[in-house]
């Protein structure tokens, strides 16, 4: 499934998730450190999780218009504008989030993160 089904987690999976990178990836991570990268987790989560009904009220409403008996295409592409610009909108907040954990983070945990994400997106990448 399209982003392995991470739209769907509840606060309490987000957390248990963000744990689980700790003790495998970061286990030298400070409390402090911690505390910090699960604030940022839960709000990307919850950005995510608005961006992904937002979609689905927007499919809906794209089916609605186009078996409307005549096309409306200005109302189209408003729909196509709106969903841009909440794309847009959310891809900046999760780019800023992803800043601030970097700056969190030592470097060398930055490293072992991106080897182990990187090492997760060729096992799972669909190709």
């Amino acid at each position: 499934m399209p982003g392995h089904g991470h739209a769907a987690m509840d606060p309490a999976a987000v957390d248990a998730h963000v744990d689980q990178m700790f003790s495998t990836v970061l286990p030298d991570a400070t409390a402090e450190q911690k505390s910090r990268l699960k604030v940022l987790a839960r709000a990307v989560h919850e950005d995510l999780r608005v961006t992904h009904a937002q979609f689905g009220e927007t499919h809906q409403r794209l089916h609605a218009l186009l078996l409307q008996p005549s096309i409306d295409r200005a109302a189209l592409e408003s729909l196509r504008v709106a969903q841009m610009r909440e794309i847009d909108t959310t891809s900046k907040r999760v780019v800023t989030a992803l800043a601030d954990a970097a700056e969190i983070l030592s470097p060398a945990q930055r490293a072992r993160l991106a080897a182990h994400l990187q090492a997760h997106d060729k096992e799972g990448a669909v190709r």
